[in-house]
Formats: C-alpha cells, sequence, structure tokens
C-alpha cells in the first residue's frame, strides 16, 4: 500500500504578514515565510503571489523565479533541497563561530567536550557575584535549531557578565 501524501488546494502570498499560506486537502493551513526557501530568498510580492499549484498538487511552482517547491517536503518543514540546506547550515555555523572569536576576544576561554554540550565557556574573572553562570562557566550547546539565534546566546552571556559592569 502506498503512502498518501497531503496535496496543496490552495495557495497565496500574504504581503501584510510576509507569508507564503498553503492550504491542503485536509483543510489545514500552513504558513512560513518565503525568503527561508530555496529558490525565493529574493522574491519580490509579485514574484511570490504569481505561485502555481502543480496539477497533482504535491508541488509549487513560482513561474517568474523558475523556482519550485515540494509539498510533502514542506510539511517535514524543509525548504529545500539536502545540498542547499546543507549549505545555509554551512553558513550558519559561520554566525556560531564569530560569536565564538568575540567570545575570546573578551578573554573568556572555551573548552571543548562535556557530556551533553558541545563544550563550556569560562570567565576570566570567575567571580561569585557573576550572573552568567555558575562561577563564570557556561554551558555552549550543540545543534541548534536556529544557529544564529544560538549564537546571540554566547554573546549575551559575555555583554551581561559583571565583569563588563562598571
Amino acid at each position: 500500500m502506498q503512502a498518501r501524501h497531503a496535496l496543496a488546494t490552495a495557495v497565496r502570498f500574504d504581503r501584510r504578514r510576509k507569508k507564503l499560506i498553503l492550504t491542503l486537502d485536509s483543510g489545514i493551513e500552513l504558513a512560513f515565510a518565503p525568503h527561508l526557501a530555496q529558490g525565493l530568498q529574493d522574491a519580490s510580492a509579485d514574484d511570490l503571489a504569481a505561485v502555481q499549484i502543480s496539477p497533482s498538487g504535491l508541488g509549487l511552482h513560482f513561474p517568474t523565479l523558475d523556482a519550485d517547491l515540494y509539498v510533502p517536503a514542506l510539511l517535514n518543514g524543509l525548504l529545500g533541497s539536502s545540498r542547499w540546506i546543507a549549505a545555509q547550515n554551512g553558513r550558519s555555523k559561520k554566525d556560531v563561530e564569530k560569536a565564538l572569536r568575540y567570545v575570546e576576544s573578551q578573554g573568556w576561554r572555551i573548552v571543548q567536550g562535556g557530556s551533553h554540550a558541545w563544550g563550556k565557556m569560562y570567565c576570566p574573572v570567575n567571580s561569585a557575584e557573576c550572573r552568567c553562570g555558575e562561577f563564570c562557566i557556561t554551558s555552549i550547546w550543540s545543534t541548534p535549531k536556529s544557529a544564529k539565534n544560538h549564537a546571540a546566546g554566547p554573546r549575551r552571556v559575555v555583554d551581561n557578565c559583571v565583569a563588563n559592569k562598571d
């Protein structure tokens, strides 16, 4: 028995919310920011409004962009091919690396390894008054959902450390 895929019955670009709204044959609506999807990063509102559903209901086609998205993949949270997603993750990794360089430039020490964390960062002051961790030790977690947001964490810890307060 072959698995049945959800089919697209309607799609539109909501200019106010800046989201593509996909309606499935089950009545479920899926909304996502088009700039997150492969081939749509620099699309204009008019390009996005021209979206079409493939005859099978399994695809979305953007004729002015020559871009296509596969509906079952969208339902799994995949907004592009595996190669494209890997490239996006590589770019995001640069945000984390930049944040770690910032941490080190502020005198913090980074040590890789740990039971569940990618590593730990240690404040140069190591004061009991510090609010950024147990005597200025903060874990750096791995496999973030959003590398850009993940990169903000270590920066925030360093910037809020009592050692940086006058």
